[in-house]
């Protein structure tokens, strides 16, 4: 085993794993959390809004939010949502991951009510918590083999790409040389593959990526604009309001 390896693993850090129970009619407004919350459904109809998309869960779906991701959630229909939750902190994860994806075989949701019965069982009898970090990398190689519901090998090299230069400017002509496409080819099928234009869809990740940055540390704003390829603080704290509804103080709280 590698030493980046071992301080990875090290790093992982589980906090919590439960059965949550939804009433209907219920909605979560925009926010997000400082760990990765990952949620499986397992009865019911579950809405969820991420970077101006939306995505219905139901039975088998996984909800994979990174931390700082901002999101907003409902309950679909007149029938109440009974999930499984597990928050926990792994460094190798990053926004870069799929956040709707699909426990085919129901073992991410049989990982998490593992997790939920070592913690119940370390707080009623000790002497379990050894076991959490464990489960919790058997949990994370599970994520991994599950399918997204909405990757592309073309969309997910140019957002790897956007997110690694996200300081810099960017332009259709040279996102379209990374895909290896024509520049017209390239946003007519990024477009019909996203729902938005490349351009747009800049915008969305680099707001992503203020976010997270924002929910997570404490950089001022003035450090973080730069760092996500926006002017200032005040445009930043601008494209937050307009796109996601969210206020800088509500992220940081």
């Amino acid at each position: 085993m590698t030493a980046d390896n071992c301080e990875s693993q090290s790093s992982m850090e589980f906090r919590w794993a439960f059965p949550n129970f939804l009433e209907r009619k219920s909605h979560f407004k925009t926010h997000a959390h400082f760990e990765h919350e990952l949620v499986t459904i397992q009865q019911g109809r579950y809405r969820s809004r991420v970077s101006g998309r939306e995505h219905i869960a139901e039975h088998g779906d996984i909800l994979f939010y990174p931390a700082g991701i901002v999101h907003e959630e409902w309950i679909e229909g007149d029938s109440p949502v009974l999930t499984w939750v597990c928050t926990f902190y792994a460094p190798e994860l990053g926004p870069e991951q799929a956040v709707f994806r699909r426990d085919i075989h129901g073992r991410v949701q049989e990982c998490i009510s593992r997790l939920h019965d070592l913690w119940y069982r370390n707080e009623v009898f000790g002497s379990y918590s050894h076991l959490f970090l464990p489960a919790l990398q058997q949990l994370i190689a599970e994520l991994k083999l599950t399918p997204s519901l909405d990757s592309n090998v073309m969309v997910d090299t140019v957002k790897a790409y956007i997110r690694a230069h996200l300081s810099e400017a960017f332009t259709v002509k040279g996102l379209a040389d990374v895909a290896g496409l024509s520049r017209t080819h390239f946003a007519r099928q990024y477009s019909a593959l996203t729902g938005r234009p490349p351009m747009e869809d800049v915008r969305f990740i680099r707001i992503e990526e203020a976010s997270r940055l924002i929910a997570t540390t404490h950089l001022p704003l003035h450090e973080i604009a730069p760092m996500v390829g926006l002017a200032n603080a005040y445009h930043l704290s601008r494209l937050l309001k307009a796109q996601l509804g969210v206020g800088v103080k509500d992220l940081r709280r």
